[in-house]
């Protein structure tokens, strides 16, 4: 974790099925979710990097608001 603002951030990697058709809707939205402070591609097509404060949000919750969102989560790190 680094810290920003006397806060220290988390990271996850979530590898998401299809996310080429959603990209810009993936990286748009979660940026806009509380606590979600960048959202970066991972190494793969289907990897996003999620940078988020832990004390505001989880990768859990993070998981549970892209499958609400229809999208397939294969995998979480």
């Amino acid at each position: 974790m680094k810290p920003v603002n006397n806060q220290y951030l988390s990271q996850t990697l979530i590898s998401i099925r299809n996310m080429e058709s959603a990209n810009e809707f993936i990286y748009d939205n979660l940026n806009k979710v509380e606590g979600v402070t960048h959202v970066n591609p991972g190494n793969k097509d289907d990897q996003v990097l999620i940078e988020f404060d832990p004390t505001r949000i989880d990768p859990s919750q993070i998981r549970n608001l892209l499958e609400q969102a229809g999208f397939s989560v294969k995998r979480i790190e």
